[in-house]
């Protein structure tokens, strides 16, 4: 069993249709995960790191990053850093260690 591979599943994948359900409220698309989570290098204690696209979001950037993340972390129960996918920072990651979900 790969426990690692299980808690990206448990992380990710059973809760897609609620973090997309999430991104519609505040205009984000294009929802990647880097960081621990992305190169499987996690633990319990970890949080997730994510990069979302937002365009035109109903009440400003400020408020969707700020939702997002709340919301994202409410649902995952772990911490969340939410990156918009047009910040400066972004050019800073490895695109190889980037993984669209």
């Amino acid at each position: 069993m790969d426990t690692k591979r299980d808690l990206l599943k448990s992380i990710i994948d059973d809760h897609r249709a609620e973090l997309y359900g999430v991104m519609s409220e505040y205009g984000a698309t294009n929802l990647r995960v880097f960081g621990s989570v992305a190169r499987r290098e996690f633990g319990a204690d970890s949080d997730v790191d994510f990069i979302v696209d937002v365009n035109n979001p109903p009440h400003g950037r400020l408020f969707a990053r700020a939702g997002l993340n709340e919301k994202f972390s409410r649902i995952l129960g772990k911490r969340v850093d939410i990156v918009l996918g047009d910040d400066d920072f972004v050019s800073k990651i490895d695109a190889s260690q980037v993984v669209a979900i």
